[in-house]
């Protein structure tokens, strides 16, 4: 009963977190705290708008809002999968995983970071 709990509570606080960043979304409210300071897109910005649109299966809006958002959903998603595997197994894969790729993913995440960065400060559609 221990593993399902741990699925359930897993499963709760994702979706509402998701419904919290889609009622914002609704309202027109940025929550960018960068935006909202300096008035200039961070590497996030745009990217409710990107994977709404990618959820929609318009691909070109979504790239076009934020590169980032078909990567981070396909990576949200595998480690949701991955976790939740790993729950009802009761295993430590996906642990064992990024422990052991640490220094890969963090100069992935660096790259990708500077990438969407540059392309979010010339984004027309950020602003």
């Amino acid at each position: 009963m221990g593993k399902i709990n741990k699925i359930f509570k897993y499963i709760i606080i994702n979706i509402l977190i998701l419904v919290i960043i889609y009622l914002f979304y609704l309202k027109g409210i940025r929550i960018c705290l960068i935006y909202n300071v300096f008035h200039v897109p961070c590497v996030g910005c745009g990217l409710t708008r990107a994977i709404i649109c990618l959820l929609q299966g318009d691909f070109i809006k979504s790239i076009q809002y934020n590169l980032l958002a078909i990567p981070i959903c396909f990576i949200y998603s595998l480690m949701t999968v991955w976790y939740i595997i790993d729950a009802i197994k009761e295993k430590n894969s996906l642990q064992e995983f990024l422990n052991k790729n640490k220094k890969k993913i963090i100069v992935i995440c660096i790259i990708l970071f500077f990438v969407s960065t540059i392309k979010n400060l010339t984004n027309p559609l950020l602003y």
